[in-house]
């Protein structure tokens, strides 16, 4: 799941109606964790978080440093994406001896293979780096949009209470200007309406290469069949890239209804609920599953070679309404509001392929291969 190093609860259980397990990056491994093991496993281990490319011995200065880089406010965090972005497009190289947040990314400028395995290493630095700055802004903009949750309820008991109620009128409830509603739960999102993108958001571009960095050098485990992003414009980046360089058009495939999930709190027991009602969305609608995914691992050994193009079974239609048959059936309330998950192929375009030429990401000598010949992308749109 790209590019997000602290992925939503509720987009990972979403996913996880349809997908056997979901995996996602850390930005760094625990102080003494053993990096072949998982560091976060989720609702019940169906979800693994994990350091892709371990720091090793820079491991201790990368949290000396983070922890320093917590104290900044949001616009400082910003900046110093501004400092990440130029380091990454020049290759540039961190002084050894500089401490400091600030001078973190000033170079010295080597030639010959050490310099070449050292601005290896500095990539991958950096790349944790900016994951872990867009993971804290992140954190920041979501604590101040609990603050505006807060006060817009706040607001509705004083409105109802002007009004001589001790609750809100239902019509009052997100009538303030600005803030939405969750139909699903009734509850302000602490999103406003008219809020332009967040600062995290906006760094989508950049966060998305950081992330093709660690990818393309994971050194824990295979590369996936199929990525998945809960960012469009994440998704849009790649297919645009493939456009532009390849000259090639990804096909859109189909699209998939999944339920939203209900608040999972382990201590409510809904976790046992979401792993419960998964097990039941997948037996009823078992056949379908079985299709689709039979399809998309077709559709990602898909070299080039024989047709021209990849062309789906004369049944995959009628598996797929199957499928979202059984999430309205089993989830009546999703028959009108519901996540959707649609699934892009690049044809005979490895994903590994597409981050090199997108990004411009020189091989330093330790090339990984191609997992799968065809790129398969997954685009939640989460409600």
């Amino acid at each position: 799941m790209f590019p997000d190093t602290v992925p939503a609860m509720q987009k990972i259980a979403a996913l996880l109606y349809f997908f056997n397990t979901v995996d996602y990056y850390l930005p760094t491994e625990p102080v003494g964790h053993d990096p072949a093991r998982p560091v976060q496993q989720l609702l019940h281990g169906l979800c693994t978080g994990y350091a892709p490319a371990p720091l090793g011995n820079d491991l201790e200065r990368f949290n000396h440093l983070t922890r320093e880089l917590e104290t900044y406010r949001s616009d400082d965090l910003t900046r110093l994406f501004s400092f990440a972005k130029t380091e990454i497009a020049t290759g540039q190289i961190r002084d050894r001896d500089e401490s400091s947040a600030w001078t973190l990314l000033t170079a010295l400028q080597k030639t010959g293979e050490s310099a070449r395995s050292e601005l290896f290493k500095e990539r991958l630095w950096q790349a944790r780096l900016v994951l872990k700055l867009a993971e804290m802004l992140d954190k920041k903009e979501t604590a101040v949009s609990n603050g505006l949750a807060a006060l817009a309820g706040l607001e509705q008991k004083l409105y109802g209470s002007l009004h001589g109620n001790d609750e809100p009128a239902a019509d009052a409830e997100g009538s303030f200007p600005g803030f939405a509603m969750d139909k699903h739960d009734k509850k302000p999102t602490g999103r406003q309406q008219d809020m332009s993108p967040s600062q995290a958001d906006l760094l989508i571009p950049l966060r998305v290469r950081a992330w093709a960095e660690l990818f393309l050098f994971d050194s824990i485990k295979k590369h996936p069949r199929i990525l998945v992003t809960g960012h469009p414009d994440a998704a849009n980046q790649l297919i645009d890239g493939c456009e532009n360089i390849f000259q090639k058009q990804p096909a859109r495939l189909f699209s998939l209804a999944l339920p939203i999930p209900a608040n999972i709190d382990e201590k409510s027991g809904s976790e046992e609920d979401f792993v419960s009602q998964r097990r039941e969305l997948q037996h009823a609608g078992h056949g379908s599953h079985a299709a689709i995914g039979r399809f998309l691992m077709t559709a990602s050994g898909f070299s080039g070679m024989g047709p021209d193009s990849i062309t789906a079974p004369a049944g995959l239609e009628r598996e797929v309404e199957a499928w979202n048959e059984s999430v309205h059936r089993l989830f009546p309330e999703s028959s009108t509001n519901s996540n959707s998950l649609d699934f892009y192929c690049f044809p005979a375009l490895a994903v590994e392929q597409l981050f090199r030429r997108l990004f411009h990401l020189d091989d330093p000598g330790m090339q990984s291969k191609p997992a799968y010949p065809t790129a398969i992308i997954g685009v939640l749109h989460a409600r």
